[in-house]
């Protein structure tokens, strides 16, 4: 499958990108800049859409609030408290899905 490109956007922490994985047991959430290629990566101690949010949070008070972010399906970013919290710091929510085709 072809790689997919994508708009960079114009400044740093505009649009930005975040999924969860897994290694030996333990959960991780990566988080990237897409204008920058910066990365981050969090341990979660929990797979709950309260934590991914704690954990963007942290981020945006440091790099400051995106206008977009894309995601994964995973139930954190389909769960409504995720909506809530997208629609109440005004960021778009884009998901992708396991094929790469974007929705929302």
């Amino acid at each position: 499958m072809p790689l997919i490109q994508h708009n960079k956007g114009a400044s740093p922490w505009e649009k930005v990108a975040t999924d969860l994985f897994e290694i030996q047991g333990r959960h991780y959430m990566v988080t990237a800049d897409y204008f920058a290629n910066f990365i981050k990566v969090d341990f979660l101690t929990s797979l709950s859409a309260g934590q991914v949010i704690t954990k963007l949070k942290g981020h945006f008070a440091l790099y400051g609030v995106p206008k977009m972010v894309v995601t994964g399906s995973g139930n954190q970013f389909t769960a409504g408290e995720f909506a809530k919290f997208t629609a109440k710091w005004g960021i778009h929510h884009v998901t992708r899905t396991p094929s790469g085709k974007r929705q929302g």
